[in-house]
Order: structure tokens, then sequence, then C-alpha cells
């Protein structure tokens, strides 16, 4: 039983930094496609569009630790450290000895900080810190603007449809 805890801990401590990697990779791809199209073709635009959504959704739903070392766990108050503390259900980190304590005979944890009882099975490491988030998201927010030029040239010919010349001036429908 202890032997199988601890083997689905670690897949799911590989789970969590596969997929990291995997969002890290695709930002990357997609910040190298949006500068030089590889063959003269470019990337499905709509495709794209999902594929920048998707990693920012993945990194806004990420739970984090400052890097200033400021976050404490609710049970032993020691500093919460990268990778070795995790994420509950309901959103409140706690070091990973004190999750290990705190887990029921049917693999339940109960919050210390809010009481709501959720799996074991659902906590997540926490393996970024919030700077880590934002510089990832910044990417992202690069990656789209680099791919939304689109929006310059739509925003332009819709000027030039709103507006109207009179004699020497000019309205622009509002």
């Amino acid at each position: 039983m202890c032997r199988t805890l601890q083997q689905s801990k670690r897949q799911k401590r590989r789970i969590a930094e596969l997929e990291a990697a995997q969002a890290k990779e695709e930002l990357q791809d997609l910040h190298k496609n949006s500068e030089e199209p590889s063959d003269g073709a470019e990337m499905d635009p709509l495709a794209r569009m999902r594929k920048l959504l998707r990693i920012f959704s993945d990194l806004m739903i990420t739970n984090t630790i400052s890097s200033d070392m400021a976050e404490t766990c609710h049970v032993c108050l020691d500093t919460l450290r990268l990778k070795k503390c995790s994420s509950l259900e309901c959103q409140h980190i706690l070091c990973n000895v004190c999750l290990q304590s705190i887990v029921k005979a049917d693999q339940t944890v109960q919050c210390p900080e809010c009481r709501r009882v959720c799996s074991r099975e659902s906590t997540k490491p926490i393996i970024m810190t919030e700077e880590d988030r934002w510089d990832r998201l910044l990417n992202v927010a690069q990656a789209w603007d680099a791919f939304d030029r689109r929006g310059e040239m739509e925003t332009s010919e819709e000027d030039d449809e709103n507006s109207i010349t009179a004699g020497s001036g000019k309205f622009v429908l509002i």
C-alpha cells in the first residue's frame, strides 16, 4: 500500500513536470514561429490562437509560491520551498512533510486552513514561482502580439469605412 502511494506520488510529480516542460516548449515553438516561418507556410491562425490560449489558461490555473520565500506552511509554519510543497484543490499550499502527516487512511486530506476535504490524488506539486509564471505569461503575450499583426490592418480598414469626408473636415462615426 505504501509502495503504491509512493509510486503514485512520483508519477504525479513527473506528470506535473512534463506538463510544465510541454507548456514551455509550446511557448518557445510559438515564439520561434512568430518570428520566422520555417518553410514559408504559416501555422493555421486558429490553431495558433488555441495553442496560445491553452498555454495562457494552464499558466493562470497553476498554483505558485512567491520567489522571496515569504510564504509559510499553515501547519508547521516553515518557509515553503519550490518543489517541496503541494497545492490542495482549495488552492492552499502545504509543505510535503505536513501533507503526508494529515493524509487520512481513506487517502483524503482536510485542508487545515479552510477545512475542505479533497483526495490525496488531487494535490499538485508546486513547481513554479510567481516570477517564473509572470515571465512565461509575458512570453505568451509577446507571442500573441507578434502573431496579431492582422488586427492592426483590420482596425485601419474599419477606421476608413467609418469615416466620412465632408468638405474640408473629416467626421468619424462613433
